[in-house]
């Protein structure tokens, strides 16, 4: 017999487990949903233009194209990335933004072009891919705006991937667009959770990629270029790229998390000079609170070398103005909660305005797309009226010489002597021996008549 006291012991036991028990949660975005626009998104597929082509057609269409070296139109790439919604067309995508981009049509790719790219990776849960393309800008020409730079590192930071969301907040450093404050607080959050396992990012050195040839070439070159270094492009590095990044989007901020960004972004970048001037600045100047407190045991752990005990005379500088600052009045609080607030903050003033003006982009896209479509149909109209002029004009001089062949049969003439003329100019002896050999011909059956 079974008891029911133990049985329903039993249940508020089981029950009490399950409220302890808490399965492993990812983080929580911190855009909305209603962020995506995923609804008015979607609606392009209502469009009669897009609704009547195949993704599979269009694709071999376009790569019959590229093979053909026939032009493919920005309008083109931009319709097929609009279309497409399998995971399939993954590889075709990225095959076709690499063989556009090495085309002159590149310079006119259309802004919904690269947001479609980034939309479809994103729903197709493959949003590396896009980090790939835009860690190679040179193949794939994948730029985007602060919206779609804003829904990669929101998804990144939801998968706990902090490295590939600090590596979409360098690309926006790179692209220097720091008017966003969204934008701008979800790079900055990004960066301090990267920091905190840097090791989740390893970064290759371009120049290890370049294969060494086996046997020893030796080639000729009129000049040799002295090796160059623009500190922005070439950076390659991870720890400088996201401290360039703090730098300049805490220069944005005119408060102590934004000195605290300057700070530890400069001595990340390896910046010492400035960062030894920086902070010198802010004392001079009598600012309270300059720095926040908990940034500076984040500085040693980032860059312990600056307080080896063999350090430089710069390092040994900025090793005594660090300590400086500990001793001085700084900002109290936890950092990164703070930085989660300014993220909330920006979020509740600009989300709407840009979910407005997102969906208002929508729109724009598609009248620009049937308007650049109808212009690039009149043109490829006018080639071919064109054609039909030129070939009744042909027609039409042919015509005509035949029926004023015995008027003008003089001037004709003339005409044939005046080019025999000028090719026995042109080629000399060459044209004698050929007229020479055409006058002293004689057929076969000529010749066996004489040998009879």
């Amino acid at each position: 017999m079974i008891n029911p006291t133990r049985m329903l012991q039993g249940l508020k036991l089981s029950g009490k487990l399950l409220r302890l028990y808490k399965a492993p949660q990812l983080y929580r975005p911190f855009l909305s949903e209603a962020y995506q626009c995923r609804e008015a998104w979607d609606k392009r597929f209502n469009s009669e233009l897009l609704n009547q082509i195949s993704p599979i057609d269009f694709f071999i269409e376009l790569d019959q194209k590229f093979q053909a070296d026939n032009p493919v139109h920005a309008v083109d790439m931009d319709i097929f990335a609009s279309i497409i919604k399998d995971e399939s067309h993954a590889p075709e995508i990225a095959d076709l933004l690499h063989k556009f981009r090495m085309t002159k049509q590149t310079s006119f790719t259309l802004d919904s072009m690269h947001h479609a790219v980034v939309k479809y990776f994103l729903s197709i849960g493959k949003a590396n891919e896009v980090v790939s393309m835009l860690n190679d800008r040179l193949n794939y020409g994948l730029f985007c705006d602060n919206f779609e730079y804003n829904l990669l590192m929101d998804h990144f930071i939801k998968q706990k991937d902090f490295a590939s969301a600090a590596k979409v907040s360098t690309y926006m450093m790179l692209q220097e667009s720091f008017e966003h404050p969204i934008s701008n607080s979800l790079a900055i959050y990004s960066c301090f959770k990267y920091l905190e396992d840097p090791d989740t990012w390893q970064e290759v050195d371009p120049k290890s990629q370049v294969e060494e040839p086996k046997e020893e070439i030796k080639v000729r070159v009129r000049y040799l270029r002295n090796p160059y270094f623009d500190d922005h492009f070439d950076l390659w590095q991870p720890s400088d790229l996201v401290g360039k990044t703090l730098w300049w989007i805490g220069a944005t901020l005119d408060n102590a998390l934004g000195r605290s960004c300057q700070l530890r972004g400069l001595i990340l970048y390896k910046k010492y000079e400035e960062a030894i001037s920086l902070i010198q600045k802010w004392m001079q100047s009598g600012i309270k609170e300059i720095v926040y407190k908990d940034v500076l045991p984040l500085i040693k752990k980032d860059v312990p070398e600056i307080f080896r005990e063999d350090a430089t005379d710069k390092t040994k500088e900025l090793q005594l103005l660090l300590m400086d600052l500990e001793n001085a009045d700084l900002q109290q609080g936890c950092l990164i909660d703070d930085i989660e607030s300014m993220i909330k903050k920006a979020v509740a003033d600009r989300e709407q305005d840009d979910i407005s003006k997102q969906i208002e982009l929508y729109s724009v896209w598609e009248e620009k797309r049937i308007q650049i479509l109808n212009e690039e149909l009149e043109k490829i109209n006018k080639l071919k009226r064109l054609e039909v002029v030129k070939e009744m004009k042909k027609d039409l001089e042919d015509k005509e010489q035949l029926l004023t062949f015995f008027e003008n049969e003089e001037s004709i003439e003339l005409a044939i002597e005046q080019k025999l003329q000028m090719e026995k100019e042109r080629y000399g002896d060459e044209m004698q021996n050929i007229q020479d050999s055409d006058e002293n011909y004689i057929s076969p059956e000529n010749v066996k008549r004489m040998k009879r």
